[in-house]
């Protein structure tokens, strides 16, 4: 049975060291309705925000006690979206989940998002696990905010599928009740117009400071007037800027912009510089040594500009950055030169994906490299990679290799002198027919991985015998889609445990082996549909199994289930054929795990009736004793045949 959340959105007025930007407690604790949230239906509501803001918390009040009843509240977060023409395209930031007070029921979200000046916002409240659903409550009053100028709309509200392409759908409000939350953070006094840099580079356009003065506007063609002159003004513009030190700039945003390169250690007048958005830059073609150096910073996005042909190198020399560099999506990028990487500090991820004239990563070109998060090299144009090709790097994450479409070839010592803490994710590389047994064995036998195993579509035709052997896996183990794997080996999962789903589906298997799966358990579904050459299901394959729910539907040719084949298996929901090609069910194939782990009469119809070509019922043999048994717990009727 599954536990729902209720939450009221009620907040009590307490002492927080933030201010309320904004509140609609209610005058009581009526609630009016509730509406539905879950993993494939999330909400939006529009409000007004009287000022720009540094938000820092999002506080709820829910109806039920405690936290058991919401298990996966981690999973859950608050999501905040300028307003962009109803497309909510533009989003601004998220608080995650932070707490759960089960004396008061309050539960906290807590970040930072920057509201960069009054005008309309959105916020969503979703969750992304695919267990979890809660109900949010509403209440028919609604309370300005604290703070003048913010408000809930009841004009639009949104809904987004994530079963229809993740569209949003928006909808007039005007007669449902209000959501109930609450806002804190820190106003800020709105964007003001920096008179003395607009005149000191002579700019075109006015240039905002917003944020109480920490975020330095400079994007969206402010540049233009005097091109690549105002950057390099930047460095001699000392003293205040009306009024404000450059020792307060933690944003600086130079997206969108048409200078043409970044000269050496060109920012180090921002001392206390964060966050640094060099993102768009149609015009940049030319990165110099020591560009960034000096820097501490927490993102650095160097993503989508077109003409941005190599990284030289020391680039990055003296630069440290704790979260994100960010240097995919350049449509022109083609090479890494020796020694870009030099100098550089990363404790968090490092993107190159979707560079796709990238074809070539350099050996040793990660030397000396140290990423605290993913390396994400997916969808790239990567042909080969090379013996020695990450010697040296050490990745406390995963490496994302996914999605390179014209990837031949993976040499077996390509990993060779690298430490790896997390995965590879091969995924999506339909060229590549062959990763050597040595890469396999590597990463996914007696490993832990947080996260999914994504070698779905990835041009598998074989796998070594053992490879997922004890592994633990917090979520799915993907084989899917790889129509020339046609042989699973014995023992290829053995004492695996796997949070998620355990996916062989559409894959060209003719036969499930013995002991493939001895003392593996599965947190979510085994599938094995949609493979139309599986013949054969060996008597042993599924011995030791732990599992929800079997997947055998869409498989024409498996035309008998073996006796005994489901009596060892441990199963909490039910094994489906669907479709399949059953001309005969052997005595007690599925009836003792079925009925025993309470699969009703009906349902077993419903297959049947799913499956007409089936000659025979599944309830034979021991079937009537088994009934008998557990007529009076499971409430079956007297088995006929």
């Amino acid at each position: 049975m599954k536990k729902l959340l209720y939450v009221c959105l009620l907040f009590t007025q307490s002492n927080y060291t933030a201010e309320t930007l904004f509140t609609n407690l209610a005058a009581s604790n009526e609630i009016a309705g509730f509406y539905y949230v879950s993993d494939l239906i999330h909400y939006a509501h529009q409000f007004t925000a009287g000022s720009g803001a540094a938000v820092t918390t999002f506080k709820i009040k829910t109806d039920i006690q405690p936290l058991q009843f919401f298990p996966d509240a981690a999973s859950t977060k608050i999501i905040l979206y300028a307003d962009s023409n109803n497309t909510l395209s533009t989003t601004l930031g998220e608080l995650t989940y932070a707490s759960f007070d089960s004396i008061t029921s309050v539960a906290t979200y807590t970040g930072s998002v920057t509201l960069p000046s009054a005008g309309t916002y959105w916020f969503e409240m979703e969750t992304t696990s695919t267990s979890n659903h809660f109900y949010v409550g509403n209440n028919s009053t609604a309370i300005t905010g604290s703070a003048a100028g913010w408000d809930i709309k009841k004009t639009k509200y949104g809904v987004k599928n994530l079963n229809n392409a993740n569209t949003w759908s928006f909808f007039d409000g005007t007669n449902l009740p209000y959501p109930q939350f609450e806002l804190l953070g820190t106003a800020d006094a709105g964007p003001q117009t920096v008179t003395t840099l607009v005149a000191a580079v002579n700019l075109a356009s006015s240039i905002y400071l917003y944020n109480n003065g920490t975020t330095l506007d400079l994007s969206g063609e402010k540049l233009t007037a005097t091109g690549q002159a105002v950057l390099v003004a930047l460095t001699g513009l000392d003293g205040s800027l009306d009024g404000i030190t450059k020792t307060n700039i933690t944003t600086l945003k130079l997206a969108g912009n048409s200078f043409t390169t970044i000269p050496a250690n060109i920012f180090t007048t921002f001392p206390n510089l964060t966050t640094l958005e060099l993102q768009g830059n149609n015009s940049l073609t030319t990165l110099n040594t020591n560009s960034f150096n000096g820097l501490s910073l927490t993102t650095l996005d160097l993503s989508g500009c077109p003409n941005l042909t190599t990284l030289p190198a020391n680039v990055f020399n003296g630069l440290s950055v704790s979260e994100t560099l960010n240097l995919s999506g350049n449509a022109s990028f083609t090479t890494l030169t020796s020694g870009c990487f030099a100098g550089l500090t990363l404790t968090g991820d490092l993107l190159l994906n979707q560079n796709y004239l990238l074809a070539t990563i350099p050996v040793n070109i990660f030397n000396g490299l140290t990423i605290g998060g993913d390396l994400n090299l997916n969808s790239n144009a990567i042909v080969t990679i090379a013996a020695n090709t990450f010697n040296g790097l050490t990745v406390q994450g995963t490496i994302l290799l996914g999605q390179n479409s014209s990837l031949t070839s993976i040499h077996p010592d390509a990993f060779d002198g690298a430490t790896v803490g997390g995965t590879l994710q091969l995924n999506g590389n339909t060229l590549l027919t062959n990763i050597p047994e040595k890469i396999m064995i590597r990463f996914f036998r007696t490993t832990t991985v947080s996260g999914d195993v994504r070698l779905d579509s990835a041009g598998l035709t074989s796998l070594p015998s053992g490879v997922f052997s004890s592994i633990v896996v917090s979520d799915d183990l993907r084989l899917d889609s790889n129509p020339d794997l046609t042989t699973l080996p014995t023992h290829a999962f053995e004492k695996a445990q796997i949070g998620g789903d355990l996916r062989i589906n559409q894959t060209g298997i003719t036969e499930v082996p013995n002991l493939i799966f001895n003392n593996t358990q599965i947190g979510g579904n085994l599938l094995l549909s949609n493979n139309t050459d599986l013949r054969k299901i060996a008597p042993q394959a599924l011995q030791g199994l732990r599992v929800v729910n079997i997947d055998l539907g869409s498989t024409p040719a498996l035309t008998r289930i073996p006796f005994c084949v489901f009596d060892t298996v441990e199963l909490t929901g039910t094994v489906m054929f669907e479709d399949s090609g059953l001309l005969d069910v052997m005595p007690n194939s599925a009836t003792r795990t079925q009925l025993i782990n309470g699969v009703t009469q009906p349902e077993i119809q419903q297959i049947l009736r799913k499956n007409p070509q089936l000659t025979e019922p599944i309830t034979m043999a021991e079937y009537a004793q088994v009934v008998k048994a557990k007529k009076k717990s499971l409430g079956l009727r007297s088995a006929q045949r």
